[in-house]
């Protein structure tokens, strides 16, 4: 039996005493210039850190933005060259997700005078929240921690949170990824009507049809993108489906997209330029009444769950639901599913060894 209190108060311990940011403290303390190589995403986490941590930071570094002043904290941003005069004088910490472009960057550091000692690797940081978050929302964790139907699932939940904020492994809990949105206890029967939104090229449609064993009443795709339909109608020949050329949100509008033709194309507050059409579910006229709902689209969980309210609390589909594009996700999506339907049972399951893929089935 796990005990919420006892765990959680072990992992905000953990949380103050991790071994990489003692290392940066002392090398502050000692006189080093701390540099971010790297301004995007995971620079802007890893500033949060420090900054919560009390620990300056003298610049960010990128070979693409050098001479600019960051936006988001005013912090200057410089070139790699301003690095050479005294690399002693520093200690960089590479704050980039992506493995060939943290080889450039060490590289380049490498034949400016660098080496291995004056450089820290922050990449997992990218998925790592600040442990101010969990003390802020512990009533929260807790609430969808009591209504959790099985062992399994709190112990999921419980390693879920450990991963995101103590950056620990999570692989002796993870099921296998042909399992995602299918696991045992959604039940599949001959007369589903399947809601794919996040449809993609069809992947979850054709390992439904797999499981169903090529016997359903209906599948009804949404996908936003464009360039996915022609793969989607090859991928599903010869299947009965509809494919709705919709996002999935709260209310019927045209929102921003970023569309950069892979998996993670989202709606955005900027966008790439292109503009799609969202839908509430509740506003879709469907020839036949949902069953099974699954939801992947990018951090739209939210809006397209209060989209479809009205169907959730009438006819109560089962659901699948991902819940870790978001902070807020893996305590907002729940018991805002309870809220809609309190008879549901909640069941968590992750499908990976890093943070992403952990979903919320409502059976």
């Amino acid at each position: 039996m796990i005990d919420f209190e006892k765990t959680i108060d072990e992992i905000i311990e953990a949380a103050h005493h991790r071994r990489e940011m003692e290392v940066i403290k002392e090398q502050a303390a000692s006189g080093k210039s701390i540099i971010l190589f790297g301004a995007g995403n995971c620079g802007h986490i890893v500033y949060r850190f420090l900054e919560q941590e009390k620990v300056p930071v003298a610049a960010f570094c990128d070979n693409k933005l050098a001479g600019n002043v960051d936006g988001e904290t005013n912090v200057k941003i410089i070139g790699v060259e301003e690095l050479k005069a005294d690399p002693e004088s520093f200690f960089v910490l590479i704050c980039v997700a992506d493995e060939p472009i943290y080889q450039t960057i060490y590289v380049q550091l490498m034949e400016l005078g660098f080496d291995g000692k004056q450089c820290l690797f922050m990449e997992n940081y990218i998925e790592r929240i600040p442990i101010d978050f969990l003390v802020e929302n512990k009533e929260k964790y807790k609430r969808v921690f009591d209504l959790l139907a099985d062992e399994i699932s709190r112990e999921v939940y419980m390693e879920r949170i450990k991963r995101v904020f103590l950056l620990s492994d999570i692989s002796h809990v993870m099921r296998p990824a042909e399992e995602q949105y299918f696991d045992q206890k959604v039940g599949l029967t001959d007369q589903e009507v399947f809601v794919d939104c996040g449809a993609y090229i069809g992947d979850t449609a054709m390992e439904f049809i797999k499981r169903a064993e090529g016997k359903y009443r209906q599948i009804y795709m949404f996908e936003a993108e464009a360039s996915k339909f022609k793969q989607i109608r090859e991928n599903l020949a010869g299947y009965s489906y509809k494919l709705y050329p919709y996002g999935v949100w709260s209310d019927n509008t045209v929102l921003c997209f970023d569309a950069d033709g892979s998996s993670a194309s989202k709606v955005s507050d900027h966008g790439t330029g292109i503009q799609v059409e969202v839908v509430a579910l509740d506003n879709v006229e469907f020839e036949e009444t949902p069953t099974f709902i699954k939801m992947d689209i990018e951090g739209a969980e939210k809006e397209a769950l209060l989209g479809a309210k009205n169907m959730i609390t009438e006819h109560h589909p089962k659901l699948a639901i991902c819940v870790y594009h978001r902070w807020e996700d893996l305590f907002e999506l729940p018991l805002l599913i309870k809220e809609f339907y309190p008879d549901y049972k909640l069941y968590i399951r992750h499908y990976s060894d890093h943070f992403a893929e952990t979903v919320c089935y409502a059976i």
